[in-house]
């Protein structure tokens, strides 16, 4: 954690389904919505596939009728005013073999194990995460799955 004034900053790692819960109102924020709460006291970083998940998440809610259009652009507003650290893997070294490593260790897809790296890249920071496989590798790979508040 890092201090600043007489705020304590932690970091975590976000993952798609639990930011999209903060969001769509048939889901409930459920145990990581202190991350929300606490949102101008916390650095939430999220790899960069993290916006086209999201994007699907509001894309297949509306393609199921869980929400409208205007719902999702209103959705999409919001969300895009979170202050979020998005992880971005330049050239030349794009190909970041650890998350294949991470993938294939805990049979997850390369998505989810593109969050698990990143906190283990950041200094085995918080992941929070309500996917279940993830949650599994998460916890194996020895890291927090949960929000200190």
């Amino acid at each position: 954690m890092e201090k600043t004034g007489s705020s304590l900053i932690s970091s975590v790692v976000v993952d798609a389904n639990v930011v999209a819960s903060w969001f769509l109102p048939d889901e409930s924020a459920g145990e990581h919505s202190g991350a929300l709460d606490k949102i101008d006291r916390i650095k939430i970083h999220v790899p960069s596939i993290f916006v086209y998940e999201f994007m699907n998440i509001l894309v297949m809610a509306e393609n199921k009728g869980r929400l409208n259009r205007h719902t999702q652009e209103r959705i999409l507003d919001m969300a895009s005013r979170l202050p979020l650290f998005i992880d971005a893997i330049s050239s030349p070294g794009w190909l970041n073999t650890s998350v294949l490593d991470i993938a294939r260790t805990y049979h997850l897809t390369t998505y989810d194990a593109a969050y698990l790296d990143l906190s283990a890249r950041l200094g085995h920071i918080p992941l929070l995460t309500y996917d279940g496989a993830l949650l599994a590798a998460a916890q194996k790979h020895k890291l927090k799955t949960h929000f200190t508040k």
